[in-house]
Parts: structure tokens; sequence; C-alpha cells
């Protein structure tokens, strides 16, 4: 997500973090201050239960990745996986005596 799309966000929109092996959710606070941080909390679980009410700040440059669609967010993921993938079978390794 760009710094004008993260700007545009409504207070408690969902954002999805993808990571190399799994997708963080993220409740959009806002901008903090005139700074590219921006200032998430932790979901509710499925009970509404936040435990965890610590703030989290993030550099907009951590959130270039981030999307609003869940899926696509795995999918981001997977595809990273996959180019790890070919670069272990690209990869030549010794071989043993």
């Amino acid at each position: 997500m760009t710094a004008d799309s993260l700007n545009a966000l409504d207070a408690y929109t969902l954002v999805y973090l993808p990571g190399d092996w799994d997708v963080t959710t993220w409740v959009f606070q806002g901008r903090v201050g005139t700074s590219n941080y921006y200032t998430f909390t932790y979901p509710p679980d499925a009970e509404g239960v936040v435990s965890n009410k610590r703030p989290v700040y993030l550099h907009a440059l951590d959130l270039l990745n981030a999307t609003l669609d869940q899926q696509l967010a795995w999918l981001n993921v997977l595809e990273g996986m996959e180019e790890r993938k070919q670069w272990i079978y690209k990869v030549q390794l010794p071989k043993s005596s």
C-alpha cells in the first residue's frame, strides 16, 4: 500500500500484511503525526476479545505489501514460497563423498 492509500483508510479498517510464512492481521488506527509511521492494533479474537491492547507502529516501507484483501495477502505468501523453492532447486549443493 502506498502512503496515500494508507492516509485514505478509515480507522478500524482491517489490513493484512503478508510475511515469509504467514499473514498477520492488523486493525488500522491512523498516521503518527506527520511521520511515515502508522499505528495499528491487534484484532479481536473469535469471542471479540483483544488480548494485546498495545499499539504497534509500522513504517510505510514495511507496509508496501499490505493489502485489504486477505486472499491476496495469502497469494503473496504463496508466491514468495514458490520463488524460494525455485531458488533451492537451482542451487548446486556439493556432493558428499
